[in-house]
């Protein structure tokens, strides 16, 4: 589970189709299979800055969007495997979504992806750790 905060901007952008950026604060609690199928869980504490870029395409105009992109940043985790070494790593990230407009000021987001976390063989080990991940969230539209 993650809490995590962003900010988009619009770098291009046509009626149907657009591109963003986007940076993300993220804090989450993690759990975490020690081996594969063993049944064991590590439970760990990550927090990471991201950037990213999305490529965006309206359904429906102002009304619902689906989206690809990526991210890419520096992130702390602790209570790792033993394949992977605690403390600084990466974290990269592919993924897809669709928000849907839920308010004059608020859009529901589902988004699944890819993860793999590593410290690019900074220190070891670096076995490095995989993972899938559905994001649930509401969007908040702040007016400048």
């Amino acid at each position: 589970m993650a809490i995590s905060i962003s900010q988009k901007q619009r770098l291009f952008s046509l009626p149907i189709i657009a591109i963003t950026a986007e940076l993300q604060t993220q804090l989450g609690v993690t759990n975490v299979s020690e081996q594969r199928n063993s049944g064991v869980q590590i439970k760990g504490i990550e927090t990471a800055i991201l950037v990213g870029l999305n490529l965006e395409l309206s359904l429906l105009p102002k009304y619902w969007w689906i989206y690809v992109g990526g991210s890419i940043g520096p992130q702390f985790i602790s209570n790792t495997p033993q394949r992977q070494n605690d403390g600084f790593v990466f974290s990269d990230s592919v993924y897809a979504g669709s928000r849907i407009k839920a308010g004059i000021r608020s859009q529901l987001d589902l988004k699944a992806g890819f993860r793999h976390q590593s410290n690019a063989g900074i220190s070891q080990p670096n076995g490095g750790i995989n993972s899938l991940f559905i994001s649930v969230g509401v969007l908040s539209l702040i007016k400048r």
